[in-house]
């Protein structure tokens, strides 16, 4: 018990950056929701950048979005459900290497919780940021995606680059 009170105190910014990127994820979904609807778009950058709103009912790139709507959110609850434990169990595992691998796994536990929200209460994920070049076009996402993707670079820079190598 004395080691996880010592890793709070060390961490405490942990469940306070979990919960303002879960709050800022959630908030931009319902601007979204509310400002885009009836095909509008918010242009950032003409030609490169905009906001429009897409609903995602798969899983990264819409895989799985053509699968009959039980067996999908079954599985993308579960497998979304069984992400954020293992995470959790992670971010436990690493408290005492330092706050490169805390950040990146609160990164992603927080992106992951944010769009798991979505799949609990709508059955899909709201993306709303689009990027894109002439023809070439990026799935739209979200700031749960943003937030994942982060992370994941972040863990393979410690991963790589970290101080949890053999000698």
């Amino acid at each position: 018990m004395q080691r996880i009170t010592e890793w709070i105190r060390g961490y405490w910014w942990i469940p306070l950056l979990l919960a303002l990127i879960i709050f800022l994820d959630q908030w931009t979904k319902h601007l979204a929701n509310h400002f885009l609807t009836g095909n509008r778009v918010f242009t950032i950058i003409p030609n490169f950048f905009d906001f429009s709103l897409a609903y995602n009912t798969g899983a990264a790139f819409g895989f799985g979005r053509n699968w009959a709507p039980l067996y999908r959110n079954i599985v993308f609850l579960g497998v979304s459900c069984f992400a954020v434990g293992v995470m959790v169990v992670l971010l436990f595992q690493v408290r005492n290497r330092g706050w490169l691998p805390n950040l990146a796994i609160t990164l992603i536990l927080s992106g992951a919780i944010g769009n798991l929200i979505d799949r609990f209460r709508l059955g899909y994920v709201v993306d709303f940021i689009h990027v894109f070049y002439r023809q070439y076009h990026w799935p739209n996402f979200n700031i749960a995606d943003s937030s994942i993707c982060v992370g994941i670079s972040l863990f393979a820079i410690y991963l790589l680059w970290g101080d949890n190598k053999e000698s």
